[in-house]
C-alpha cells in the first residue's frame, strides 16, 4: 500500500488534502468505532528467528504511522528526550548520539570494574520478551498524558495550500493548547485517543523504575536496557523492575538477559538462572564493549560477515546495481558503527581490501593503488565513494566518544563518572588518537585537539567535519603523486610529460563537478533502462580512475586515420561515426521534455529570430515574458589539439565547459539578438557539459530553472525533480561514450 500512496502522493493534488484530512481525523481521535480496528490493529505474523524461537512481527497501518510521526515531530517531543528520557537513563529516543553513548558508557563501567578487580559488582542487560506488543495501550497513554499532554485529543494544524490547490509538504503542530482536553489517567476509552504517539514517548523501562541511587550505571537503547553496580543492588533493582514491568504488561525474557561479572564473583539469589560472562566480553548494541582482546575477536567474526555480504553482491548479474548494493549497502556502511564503537583497535584494511576485490569482480578492473585510492574518495572529490574504512576508523570512534560524553552524566553515578569522564586513561580511545594513519592529516589533528580542549563537538558532526578534511588532504596528495610518477616512469619528456599531468588534474575535477556523477550510482525511481550495462560501466570506471581502456592502442574503426589510445582521449574527441550528434541529440531531447514537462512549450531547432532563418538554436522557448534560447553543446577537455582547456578544467570543476562556452558559444547569438527589435527580452544560454559530466556554471542554473518549472507542474519537490533531471543527462552522455568507445574498436 505504501507504493500506491507513494505513485498517488505525486500526480493528485486532492490525494494530498485527503491524506491530510485523515491524519487529522486520526490524530485527534475522531475515528468511528467501526473503523479502529482496521486503522489501530495489525495482522501478526510469526517469523521463525535463527535460534529456532518465533519473532512476531505487526505491520501497521500507514495512515496510522503517518499520524504518529506528525504527532511525534512536535517541539515537546524532541524536548523529552532531553528533559525527562535523558535522565531516566533512555538514550534511544531525541538524544543526539544516543547509541554511542550507552555503549561508552557500559565501556568504561566495564573498565574500571576490570582495572580494580573487583567481585561484588557487575553490569546486568536485559531483554523484554516482545516488547513492543505486549506493552498496554493505557500506559502508553498514560505516559503520554504524564510527559506530552498536549498530544492528546489535539490535531496538527493542516499545511498551507499552494497557490495551484495542493498542501505544502510539511505538517506543523500548533503551538497553542489542545483543542480537546487531554483525559486524566485511567478516565475513558483509551481506545478514544489513538497510540501513535506513544511510540515516541514511552519505549524502553516502566515509568518510574529508572531510578539510579544504588547503582553506577543505567542505559536504556528503546527496550535493551543494561544496569551495573554491587550485586545484591542489582538484585534488589531486578525485583523492583521486574513488579514494575508487570504492572505495565511487559515481562523480562531471563533466558536472554546477560550478567557480566569478574571471575570468583559470588551471585546473588536474585540474580540466579541468569546466564553469566567474563566482564572483557560484554556487548552492547551489536558492539563489543570489553577488553582490546576480545574486541578484536568479536570485529574478526563481523568482519568475515562483512565479506560474505560483499561476495552476494559481486555475484548479482546486473552490475550496475551490484556496485549501487556496494556503496550503499556494504563496505563502509555496513562497520561503520562497529567502528565507532573500537576505532583502532582493529585494523579494518582486510574490509578495504575485500571492497576492492568486490569492485574488481563487479566491473572486471584491477584497481593499482593509485586507482584505489581515488576510487575511496567521495564521489564529490571525484572518487566512487567506496570510503576507506581503515582510514575513518580511529575518526569514527573519537567523534562517537566525543559526542557520547555529554549524556554521561545522566548515565552514570558520581562512583564511575570522574573515571569515565577521563579520556586520557581510555585506552581504546588513546589508540585511536595515536593512530599512525592520522599522523600526516596534521590538520585533522589540529581540529580535534582544539576540539578537545574546548569540549566542542560540532553539533555531533565531528565524524563529518574531520573526514571531509581527510579526504580534501588525502586528494591533493593523491594529485601530487600521480603527477609525479607520471615523472619517474620517464615515458614522457618535456612538454609532453607537462601536458599529461594538466590532464590528470582536470579529469579529477572535471568528474567532482556539481551532477557530474549523476550516473554513478543511478536513480532507484528511474526507468530500469537508465541503468548501464556491465560493458558500459566497466568503460565508464575506467575512464573515471584514469585506467586504460584497451590493452593496446589501435587504428580507430570509424576514422580510419586516428589511433585509438588505450587511455581513450581519441574516443572521446573522435567526430566520425556521429558519436556527438547522437550524444547531442540526446541531451538535447531530455532537456526538451523536462522544459515540455514544466509547460514550457519548448520548440526544437525551429527557427526563433526575426532577423535570419539561418541559427537555429537547440531549444526556445518563452519563461517570464524573455525568450530563451539554449545551446547544447559536448566538449572534451583533454584534447591535445587545445591545451588550453585541460588548464581551465585543471583549475575548477566545468572549467573546459565554460571555457568552450565563452570562447565559442556565447558569441554565436550576441550579434544576432543584438540586431531583434527588443534585446533586453532575449537570453541566449549555451548549456555546454564536458565529456566528464561537468557542466559550465550557466547551464546549471537553467537547467535548475527547467527542473523547477517541471516539479510544480508535477507536484514534486524540486530537489527530486533535479535529482531525475541530471541522472538522464549524465546517463545518456556516458552511455553514448561507452558504446562509442565499442565501436571505435570494432565491438558493436
Amino acid at each position: 500500500m505504501c507504493l500506491h500512496l507513494l505513485d498517488l502522493w505525486d500526480v493528485s493534488g486532492s490525494f494530498k488534502e485527503a491524506v491530510a484530512d485523515a491524519v487529522w481525523a486520526l490524530s485527534s481521535g475522531r475515528v468511528a468505532a467501526a473503523a479502529r480496528p482496521y486503522l489501530f490493529g495489525a495482522r501478526l505474523v510469526p517469523l521463525v528467528k535463527k535460534s529456532g524461537g518465533i519473532r512476531p512481527i505487526a505491520c501497521g497501518e500507514i495512515l496510522r504511522r503517518v499520524a504518529g510521526k506528525v504527532l511525534a515531530s512536535d517541539r515537546a517531543i524532541k524536548d523529552l528526550g532531553a528533559n525527562v528520557l535523558l535522565r531516566s537513563g533512555q538514550v534511544g529516543v531525541s538524544v543526539k548520539a544516543g547509541a554511542d553513548a550507552g555503549v561508552h558508557a557500559i565501556r568504561r563501567v566495564a573498565a574500571l570494574y576490570r582495572d580494580r578487580d573487583v567481585t561484588d559488582r557487575g553490569i546486568l542487560q536485559i531483554d523484554f520478551a516482545n516488547a513492543f506488543n505486549m506493552l498496554r495501550r493505557e500506559a502508553i497513554i498514560r505516559s503520554v498524558n504524564r510527559h506530552a499532554p498536549q498530544l492528546l485529543g489535539r490535531p496538527p494544524i493542516l499545511p498551507p495550500r499552494r497557490k495551484h490547490g495542493t498542501p505544502v509538504s510539511r505538517s506543523l503542530l500548533a503551538p497553542s493548547t489542545p483543542l480537546v482536553p487531554a483525559q486524566a489517567p485511567g478516565s475513558g476509552d483509551p481506545a478514544a485517543s489513538p497510540p501513535p504517539a506513544g511510540s515516541s514517548a514511552t519505549r524502553g523501562a516502566p515509568e518510574g523504575a529508572l531510578s539510579q541511587a544504588e547503582l553506577d550505571l543505567l542505559t536504556f537503547f528503546l527496550d535493551d536496557g543494561a544496569a551495573g553496580g554491587e550485586l545484591d543492588s542489582l538484585g534488589r533493582w531486578l525485583r523492583d523492575f521486574e513488579d514494575r514491568a508487570t504492572a505495565v504488561g511487559l515481562s523480562l525474557n531471563r533466558g536472554k538477559c546477560r550478567l557480566s561479572v569478574a571471575p570468583g564473583a559470588t551471585i546473588p539469589e536474585a540474580l540466579q538462572g541468569i546466564e553469566t560472562c567474563p566482564l572483557d566480553e560484554i556487548q552492547h548494541l551489536g558492539v563489543p564493549c570489553g577488553s582490546p582482546e576480545k574486541m578484536r575477536v568479536f570485529v574478526d567474526e563481523a568482519v568475515k560477515g562483512a565479506e560474505r555480504k560483499m561476495r552476494m553482491i559481486a555475484s548479482l548479474p546486473d552490475a550496475h546495481v551490484a556496485l549501487t548494493l556496494l556503496k550503499f549497502c556494504a563496505g563502509f556502511v555496513s562497520v561503520v558503527h562497529l567502528m565507532r564503537a573500537v576505532g583502532a583497535v582493529f585494523d579494518f584494511a582486510c574490509i578495504d581490501q575485500a571492497t576492492q576485490s568486490c569492485l574488481a569482480t563487479i566491473t572486471g578492473i584491477e584497481t593499482d593503488a593509485s586507482a584505489w585510492a581515488l576510487a575511496s574518495l567521495p564521489v564529490r572529490l571525484g572518487g566512487l565513494g567506496l570510503h576507506s574504512c581503515a582510514d575513518t576508523a580511529a575518526i569514527a570512534h573519537i567523534a562517537a566518544t566525543f559526542d557520547g560524553e555529554a549524556c554521561l552524566p545522566s548515565l552514570v553515578t558520581p562512583y564511575v563518572l570522574p573515571h569515565a569522564m577521563l579520556l586520557d586513561e581510555d585506552d581504546t580511545f588513546l589508540a585511536s588518537l595515536d593512530d599512525p594513519r592520522l599522523a600526516p592529516f596534521e590538520t585533522v589533528l589540529e581540529k580535534i585537539q582544539n576540539a578537545l580542549q574546548a569540549r566542542d563537538n560540532y553539533g555531533g558532526r565531528g565524524q563529518k567535519v574531520w573526514s571531509a578534511t581527510v579526504h580534501d588532504e588525502r586528494r591533493k596528495a593523491l594529485i601530487i603523486s600521480m603527477t609525479e610518477e607520471l615523472g619517474r616512469s620517464g615515458q614522457l619528456q618535456g612538454s609532453a610529460l607537462a601536458l599529461k599531468q594538466v590532464q590528470v588534474r582536470a579529469r579529477i575535477q572535471s568528474c567532482s563537478g556539481q551532477h557530474a556523477s549523476a550516473w554513478l550510482y543511478g536513480n532507484a525511481e528511474a526507468d530500469p533502462k537508465l541503468w548501464l550495462s556491465p560493458a558500459e560501466l566497466a568503460v565508464a570506471i575506467r575512464l573515471r580512475l584514469g585506467l586504460p581502456i584497451a590493452p593496446m592502442p589501435s587504428i580507430c574503426r570509424l576514422c580510419g586515420t586516428g589511433s585509438a589510445d588505450v587511455d581513450g582521449v581519441h574516443a572521446r574527441s573522435c567526430f566520425s561515426g556521429g558519436r556527438r550528434t547522437r550524444m547531442h541529440n540526446a541531451l538535447r531531447d531530455v532537456i526538451a521534455d523536462f522544459a515540455r514537462r514544466g509547460l514550457l512549450a519548448p520548440a526544437v531547432e525551429r527557427p526563433v529570430f526575426s532577423n535570419t532563418e539561418r541559427k537555429r538554436p537547440d531549444i526556445s522557448y518563452v519563461r517570464d515574458g524573455t525568450t530563451v534560447v539554449l545551446d547544447v553543446a559536448v566538449t572534451f577537455p583533454l584534447q591535445p589539439s587545445n591545451p588550453q582547456y585541460a588548464k581551465r578544467a585543471a583549475e575548477k570543476p566545468g572549467g573546459a565547459a565554460t571555457a568552450y562556452a565563452t570562447a565559442v558559444k556565447e558569441g554565436k547569438y550576441r550579434g544576432i539578438i543584438d540586431n531583434e527589435p527588443n534585446p533586453r527580452e532575449w537570453l541566449a544560454v549555451p548549456l555546454v557539459v564536458d565529456t566528464f559530466g561537468a557542466w559550465c556554471p550557466g547551464a546549471l542554473t537553467e537547467l535548475r530553472q527547467i527542473a523547477r518549472k517541471s516539479a510544480l507542474r508535477e507536484d514534486r519537490t524540486a530537489s527530486a525533480a533535479c535529482q531525475d533531471f541530471f541522472h538522464q543527462l549524465s546517463f545518456q552522455s556516458q552511455q553514448s561514450l561507452s558504446r562509442h568507445r565499442f565501436k571505435e574498436n570494432g565491438l558493436h
